[in-house]
C-alpha cells in the first residue's frame, strides 16, 4: 500500500512536470 502511494506521488510529480513543459511549449508557439 505504501509503495503504491509513493509510486503515485512520483508519477503525479512527473505528470505535473510534463504538463508544465507542454504549457511552456504552447506559449512559445
Amino acid at each position: 500500500m505504501d509503495m503504491i502511494y509513493t509510486v503515485g506521488k512520483r508519477f503525479r510529480k512527473q505528470l505535473v512536470k510534463f504538463l508544465s513543459s507542454l504549457h511552456l511549449l504552447e506559449k512559445f508557439m
